[in-house]
């Protein structure tokens, strides 16, 4: 059985966030500074009130997901969601990096 290595899992973590960060701001237009207390609010929500295998789970929520309900959206369009595709795949820069 193989095990978790901590390093590779903090990469893996700070990556998942960029790219939550990045999604908030390229895609839902939220001011750089706000997606930074966005993001920052609730990984410490997540942090300091869930469960370690609560943790773990949300990182199986697409960083896409995640930057909408931050953002307030309620419904990713079609375009979102290409557009996310794009940045996720290096097909298109993005302008805000974290």
């Amino acid at each position: 059985m193989s095990s978790i290595d901590p390093t590779q899992f903090y990469v893996s973590e700070l990556r998942y966030w960029q790219v939550v960060y990045t999604t908030l701001c390229e895609i839902f237009r939220v001011e750089p500074k706000k997606a930074r207390g966005l993001v920052d609010s609730f990984r410490a929500e997540l942090w300091d009130d869930a469960e370690p295998l609560e943790r773990l789970l949300a990182y199986h929520a697409e960083p896409l997901d995640v930057a909408a309900d931050l953002a307030g959206v309620e419904h990713v369009t079609d375009e979102q969601a290409k557009f996310y595709d794009e940045l996720l795949h290096g097909r298109r820069d993005a302008r805000h990096r974290a």
